[in-house]
């Protein structure tokens, strides 16, 4: 099986007619044509058919010329609906062909909360990482980390990134409230930070201390 001509003439013709306009959203209008081709393929029972129908597209965005990063767009449309694998996968994509430093921070972000969206919050925390060696001055970085350190009870850290991020950004009033919310948590709990055994800290990780 092969797309057929009509198909990917359906798709230049969609994005000709959203090119360059905005949605009501304040994105670009295209993503409109994305998420539900991604969601849509996604269920298809031949994932070899899914896979050409969206590289297609993507030869389809280039060829128009449109802009942005046509695999990171892909990978966020994943993310939208709850496939975090499948958008780490194309993030990654998207990630050698970025050329940007804002754009590669944005990258690396979006693969941390991918994780993040798993429960895998160590690895959320390394990708965030990098992120923060790119831009360090982007408060989004640390956020993101306090949200691991807290799900991972490392307070102290999620302390330390939570205030990085108001410093970097005082008005914000959704930081402040993290920050209480953050702070709130670590004065009635211990610390993993501050238990040395990692089997100990496992414990209190999974709950299994409350049976």
């Amino acid at each position: 099986e092969e797309i057929v001509p009509e198909a990917i003439e359906s798709i230049r013709t969609a994005l000709h007619c959203c090119g360059g306009r905005d949605c009501e959203e304040g994105g670009q209008a295209y993503d409109v044509v994305l998420k539900p081709v991604v969601y849509e393929t996604a269920t298809w029972h031949n994932p070899i058919l899914s896979t050409q129908f969206i590289q297609a597209f993507i030869g389809e965005f280039i060829s128009i010329g449109l802009p942005g990063n046509p695999a990171l767009l892909i990978g966020d449309a994943f993310l939208g609906h709850g496939m975090s694998s499948e958008g780490r996968q194309w993030f990654q994509a998207a990630l050698e062909r970025t050329d940007t430093p804002s754009e590669r921070t944005r990258i690396l972000c979006m693969i941390a909360e991918s994780f993040f969206m798993e429960g895998d919050h160590r690895a959320a925390v390394e990708w965030f990482k990098r992120a923060q060696e790119n831009d360090p001055d982007l408060p989004d970085v640390y956020t993101g980390m306090a949200r691991c350190h807290t799900y991972l009870m490392e307070y102290d850290r999620a302390i330390a990134d939570i205030g990085r991020a108001c410093g970097l950004d005082p008005a914000n009033e959704v930081y402040q409230e993290m920050k209480k919310e953050i702070d709130t948590l670590s004065a009635h709990v211990i610390s993993l930070s501050r238990i040395s055994s990692e089997e100990i800290r496992s414990i209190f990780r999974t709950g299994d201390w409350l049976l």
